[in-house]
């Protein structure tokens, strides 16, 4: 019994360790995270991307960290996760004109079609415009759903996503539909 007993008070020290240095790491690190509720719908600039060695720098404010895990890709299709640095604010809402669209690409994947509100397809051009040769990310739900280089300016505020698994459409076409 007193061997239990000892054990269990070591139990008891190590775990009271543990809380104490998982309460100072939490505070010594940014707030890195798949979701935030901190953001809306829409389309990011990327600022930065991260490696995993510098995830412990701080984020600015006004900033979020975000891991892009690739969720809505075919498990054979996704490459390892990345590390974004995103404004709070999106640089292009997405404000729907109507509801998104289920598709099939050639290939009998799913796809979205997403149509923006005229006021907001004005300012994706704008932006796509400005930042042609730069990465954006499309936040959804608070996740990066995808992310892309911009190769051309996006005029009519017409987007789709493609590539995307059967149940990842409809977790995106849900949050979408809120």
């Amino acid at each position: 019994m007193k061997t239990i007993a000892i054990c269990a008070l070591s139990l008891t020290l190590l775990a009271g360790d543990l809380a104490a240095q998982a309460a100072a790491d939490s505070a010594s690190k940014p707030s890195l995270a798949v979701t935030s509720s901190a953001i809306d719908d829409g389309i990011y600039l990327v600022l930065s991307e991260r490696e995993p060695d510098s995830l412990a720098d701080p984020v600015p404010d006004g900033r979020v960290l975000l891991i892009y895990d690739s969720y809505i890709l075919q498990p054979s299709e996704r490459g390892p996760d990345e590390y974004f640095l995103l404004r709070t604010e999106p640089d292009v809402p997405l404000e729907l004109g109507e509801a998104p669209e289920k598709g099939v690409d050639d290939k009998g994947r799913p796809k979205l079609h997403i149509a923006l509100k005229e006021e907001y397809a004005t300012l994706l051009e704008e932006f796509t415009t400005e930042n042609v040769g730069r990465r954006v990310a499309i936040v959804i739900g608070g996740r990066i759903a995808t992310a892309h280089g911009i190769k051309t300016p996006i005029v009519g505020g017409r987007i789709q996503i493609t590539r995307c698994t059967d149940n990842a459409c409809e977790v995106l076409l849900t949050e979408l539909a809120k």
